[in-house]
């Protein structure tokens, strides 16, 4: 589903991009939009489900009925399929952004072969990216390929990998060929409670990461912003949100907190979408005038 506001605090109704058909077992999940000149680009992962009896909420996922595929609209309400991925892959879990050699990249999960990097030609989604095999480290695990990067001015890419290894800190790897080719990953300083992060930099040139920066497997109560000058060594540390928060309703892999940000730079201000207790999404904006 998808809405739209003009200044991320007044929504619209959410309308339907895809499903909703009646007795209908396929469940659809929005992993990337983007903006590419006048075009709105929506990749939908869609998988085949049944509920499960046994356990309140719960559904089972064949996960050879896998598929992504890209849709695309020119005024936000009428979409069609433009480009299948087919079943290649499993997840991905932020829109590609350009490199500095103009070509978009993002990370995903392969279905059968682990984590990557997908690398297009240039800028047109519609294209068959390269994909570029990742190496997990020995006690990390990225199941799903939950990263984020940003590219510093040296043009050494960093991605800022969660890790379900247990280890309550963010995974690096880096390129310094524009994506081509990267370092195995290391582990890092970073804590994280095991949870998703965005990367990127701001307008005035600073880098940034989102996540849940807590050294304590799935505490997801703090949402933190940290920043850095060079995109090597984070020196400022701020908590976006810490209010005491609990479920409406229990459910399997659901957790109290403020998770799975996604941030978006707009002129002064940072809007970072996350999810509440996973039952709401809230809107926060940050003056980035006052940090």
């Amino acid at each position: 589903m998808i809405a739209s506001s003009d200044n991320a605090r007044h929504w619209s109704e959410a309308a339907v991009v895809v499903g909703g058909e009646a007795d209908s077992t396929l469940a659809h999940n929005c992993v990337a939009l983007k903006v590419i000149d006048d075009t709105m680009y929506l990749v939908a992962m869609s998988e085949d489900c049944t509920r499960d009896a046994s356990s309140v909420g719960m559904r089972r996922i064949d996960p050879e009925s896998t598929r992504m595929d890209i849709y695309a609209s020119q005024d936000g309400a009428n979409w069609e399929v433009v480009y299948s991925f087919g079943d290649k892959f499993k997840w991905i879990f932020e829109a590609p952004r350009l490199t500095a050699e103009g070509r978009l990249m993002c990370v995903c999960c392969t279905l059968r072969s682990g984590p990557a990097i997908l690398l297009w030609p240039g800028n047109d989604i519609c294209q068959d990216p390269e994909v570029v095999s990742v190496p997990q480290p020995e006690g990390a695990q990225f199941p799903y390929g939950e990263a984020s990067w940003y590219q510093r001015d040296d043009g050494r890419i960093v991605i800022f990998w969660r890790d379900e290894g247990g280890s309550c800190r963010l995974y690096v790897n880096y390129s310094d060929d524009n994506g081509h080719t990267f370092a195995p990953p290391m582990i890092s300083d970073i804590p994280d409670s095991m949870s998703r992060v965005h990367a990127g930099r701001l307008r005035d040139g600073r880098y940034y990461l989102c996540n849940n920066a807590f050294p304590t497997l799935l505490n997801r109560h703090h949402l933190m912003l940290m920043l850095s000058d060079d995109g090597d060594e984070f020196n400022k540390v701020y908590v976006l949100v810490d209010d005491p928060t609990s479920q409406r309703l229990k459910g399997l892999l659901k957790a109290d907190g403020y998770q799975y940000p996604c941030c978006l730079v707009e002129e002064d201000s940072l809007v970072v979408g996350y999810s509440v207790n996973k039952e709401d999404i809230e809107c926060g904006i940050v003056d980035l005038a006052q940090i």
